[in-house]
């Protein structure tokens, strides 16, 4: 699970849930200043409602688009090796889903630096750099003993 506060508007606040039961998904919440609490505005299906498409984590960019990896992805809606990156469309309030090359890597919150979304992925030992502007990806492995 991971959460993180909307930069553009700070009263929205999107976090994952990575459970199978159902909950499983993307949300948006909004903060009422007035009553010092949160309502639901929006749970993102992640374009499959079984165990496929497990996001985990959300980051923004250098200028405000919002981010999410998700793990064991598929083209359909079965369970599925790739990890996957989707970006927020704000104009159409929904994600748009790309999945990788990257195989059974398990990735986890993804860190944005100098035009690259860094998506460690522990399971295969490496980590992706992401160009989401080219949609080009650089896997980097580095051997630990």
């Amino acid at each position: 699970m991971d959460a993180v506060s909307d930069p553009v508007n700070a009263n929205d606040v999107f976090f994952t849930n990575y459970m199978q039961d159902g909950t499983r998904g993307v949300y948006k919440m909004k903060y009422d200043p007035a009553t010092k609490d949160f309502s639901l505005v929006k749970r993102y299906n992640m374009g499959t409602e079984n165990d496929a498409r497990r996001p985990v984590g959300l980051t923004f960019d250098d200028v405000n688009n919002l981010f999410v990896t998700l793990a064991f992805s598929n083209d359909g809606p079965t369970f599925g090796p790739f990890t996957a990156v989707g970006a927020y469309d704000r104009a159409t309030d929904d994600f748009l889903i790309r999945n990788t090359a990257q195989n059974y890597g398990v990735a986890q919150k993804p860190l944005y630096y100098e035009g690259l979304l860094w998506i460690p992925t522990p399971r295969v030992n490496n980590f992706i750099a992401y160009d989401a502007k080219k949609r080009s990806i650089r896997r980097m492995t580095r051997n630990i003993y």
